[in-house]
C-alpha cells in the first residue's frame, strides 16, 4: 500500500513539475500589408445602416475586408435593439458578402469608431497596424 502512495506521489511531482505546461501560444505579426480604408464602401455601408427605421446614426469603418459598425437609436426604439442589430447585419451582408461584419450599439466603441474616421488614416504601416489592432482589441472586448 505504501509502495503505490509511493509512486503516485512520485508521478504528481513528476508531472507537475514539468517544463511544458501546455500548448504555448505564439503571437504571430498578422499586418504584413497596411491595413487600408475603403472610404466608398464605408459611405455605402454607413447609408444601408441609417435606412433602417429606429436607427439615428451610424458610425462605419471598413478596413480591408472587415467592417465596423455601431448604431445609435432612439430611446423609443432600445427595446428593438438587437432586432436593428441583425437587421443591419443581415443587409451588410448581402451588399458584402465576403467582408467579415461587426455590428454594435455600443456607445463607447461608436465613440471610438466615429473617432477614429475622423482621422486621417495613417499611411505608415506600423501606425495603420497599431490602430487596427486597437480596434479589434475593442471589438474582441465587446464580443466576450
Amino acid at each position: 500500500m505504501h509502495f503505490i502512495i509511493l509512486i503516485l506521489t512520485t508521478f504528481m511531482i513528476v508531472t507537475g513539475c514539468s517544463q511544458e505546461s501546455g500548448p504555448k501560444i505564439q503571437t504571430v505579426d498578422d499586418c504584413k500589408q497596411p491595413p487600408l480604408r475603403n472610404m466608398t464602401s464605408e459611405e455605402r455601408a454607413k447609408s444601408i445602416s441609417e435606412s433602417i427605421n429606429g436607427i439615428d446614426s451610424a458610425t462605419v469603418l471598413f478596413i480591408n475586408d472587415e467592417l465596423d459598425v455601431a448604431i445609435k437609436a432612439s430611446n423609443m426604439n432600445l427595446f428593438r435593439i438587437e432586432a436593428m442589430e441583425k437587421e443591419v447585419f443581415q443587409k451588410l451582408k448581402v451588399a458584402f458578402p465576403d467582408t467579415n461584419i461587426f455590428v454594435t450599439d455600443d456607445s463607447k466603441f461608436y465613440e471610438e469608431i466615429e473617432k477614429i474616421g475622423k482621422k486621417t488614416w495613417p499611411t505608415e504601416k506600423d501606425k495603420a497596424c497599431k490602430q487596427r489592432k486597437e480596434i479589434k482589441r475593442l471589438e474582441e472586448k465587446l464580443k466576450s
